[in-house]
């Protein structure tokens, strides 16, 4: 209340222009999230020290749970978790994504939160190795999506957006560049550039998907074709 109470009269302090203009630059809003018990906007690195002085602690559930889980629980709250994601997905495996820049790309375009509801579906029956491998295979597919996104110039634009058959030299190339490439280009992890054609077909064909039952003809014709040179030139 009283961190709310500070930012209100900061913004609403007609007669400060100077300390306003300070303060928007100064204040960064994603650091902050609200805490699971009390909601009270608090640092989010301070999440699970939080919890010791927390005013609900007598009450909370949440005094054993890891930092991970703790923000999790708050961008869920905030609304920073896309409503795409099933319950399996954010409970198991978003609680164990490392908490960066990475993990925020993953999370907030909608392909790869396909794609991740997909992989946990797929290892349905290995509880315990299910969450490693979705963290894992969303954070390839975030870092495919930066690399594609600065070879474009960095526009502000999501997979679906991006999955086009002119594309298609700059989605190889994004692939390649995941694979850690030294200076005699020897491929470093050439195991991502395999697992990326998979992930990339299966992208097309969620875009593919969701154009058929919107009726989007333009998108539809668009994934067709990408998934075309796929077959032909991928390998």
């Amino acid at each position: 209340e009283v961190f709310l109470l500070r930012r209100l009269s900061c913004v609403n302090d007609d007669d400060s222009d100077n300390d306003d203009e300070k303060t928007e630059k100064s204040f960064r809003f994603e650091l902050y999230g609200p805490c699971p018990d009390c909601l009270g906007w608090i640092l989010r690195r301070s999440m699970k020290r939080h919890q010791k002085t927390c005013c609900c602690k007598e009450n909370s559930k949440n005094k054993n749970q890891t930092k991970s889980s703790l923000l999790v629980q708050s961008d869920i709250i905030a609304g920073n978790i896309s409503p795409l994601a099933s319950k399996a997905l954010v409970e198991e495996t978003y609680a164990i994504m490392t908490n960066d820049h990475i993990t925020e790309v993953a999370k907030s375009d909608p392909l790869i939160v396909l794609l991740g509801n997909n992989w946990m579906l797929r290892n349905m029956g290995n509880r315990i190795m299910r969450k490693y491998y979705t963290s894992s295979t969303m954070r390839l597919n975030a870092k495919f999506k930066l690399a594609l996104l600065k070879s474009l110039g960095n526009p502000k634009k999501d997979l679906v957006d991006l999955l086009i058959p002119s594309n298609y030299d700059l989605i190889a190339k994004a692939a390649l560049s995941c694979c850690k490439i030294d200076e005699d280009e020897e491929l470093g992890s050439p195991s991502n550039a395999i697992k990326l054609g998979y992930d990339v077909e299966r992208l097309i064909s969620a875009k593919l998907a969701e154009a058929i039952k919107e009726g989007v003809k333009d998108r539809r014709k668009e994934a067709e074709q990408l998934l075309k040179l796929m077959d032909l030139d991928w390998a």
